[in-house]
């Protein structure tokens, strides 16, 4: 999966300089990043993916100064123009679509909209950072990108999605770990939905956390 979205990303064409990050690898990916020259940040063990993108995007606005970024999970495939496409919208928070399959990347329509942003492939400017902060890291790897969303409407920032598909494998990390990885990966989901459950009296995908996007902000 890494080597297939890596060349995707290589393939844009819009000037782009790539960074990855092996958050505790052990499957050899670490040592194919390094054999591709590509600029690599590595955790030695994984750390949970809230305080991962925090640490990410803080190098990023706070130390670099970069006008924007895109995150992409190593479990998609990006069209050539992906990037230019959400670079284009403008918009402060827009992602792509994600879809089942390379045939459904085949056609695009940048000026279809959606309200929810897909967090496999999403481009985030330094405004959006500078005034919402970082994910909640007391969600450790599920529902913070519920949590940053709903923060996002309440702040006023528009966040959504365009008919830029790209090719995404569900679940992907769940279908490649053994079982005792993925039953602690699920142990820490459900109490990542408890935190959420929480923090706004409701779960995500429910009808109670659509209504949290009807009252007041921008979408």
């Amino acid at each position: 999966m890494t080597k297939a979205c890596l060349q995707s990303l290589y393939e844009q064409d819009l000037k782009t300089t790539i960074l990855a990050i092996d958050n505790g690898s052990t499957d050899g990916c670490s040592q194919y990043l390094r054999s591709t020259g590509v600029e690599l940040i590595t955790y030695p063990r994984p750390i949970g993916l809230s305080r991962l993108w925090n640490n990410f995007l803080s190098m990023a606005f706070d130390h670099l100064g970069l006008p924007y970024v895109l995150m992409v999970n190593n479990d998609t495939v990006l069209r050539p123009d992906t990037m230019r496409w959400l670079v284009a919208d403008g918009g402060p928070f827009v992602t792509g679509i994600g879809v089942s399959s390379m045939e459904q990347t085949r056609t695009t329509d940048a000026t279809n909209r959606r309200p929810h942003p897909d967090y496999s492939c999403w481009l985030m400017r330094r405004e959006v950072w500078d005034k919402i902060g970082g994910f909640d890291e007391s969600m450790v790897i599920y529902s913070s990108d519920n949590d940053y969303h709903v923060r996002m409407h309440q702040a006023g920032i528009d966040a959504h999605c365009i008919g830029v598909p790209f090719y995404h494998v569900a679940s992907g990390t769940i279908k490649h770990i053994d079982n005792d990885s993925r039953d602690a990966i699920q142990k820490q989901a459900d109490a990542d939905r408890e935190t959420f459950r929480k923090k706004y009296g409701c779960l995500p995908g429910t009808p109670e956390y659509e209504a949290l996007f009807q009252k007041g902000g921008a979408n």
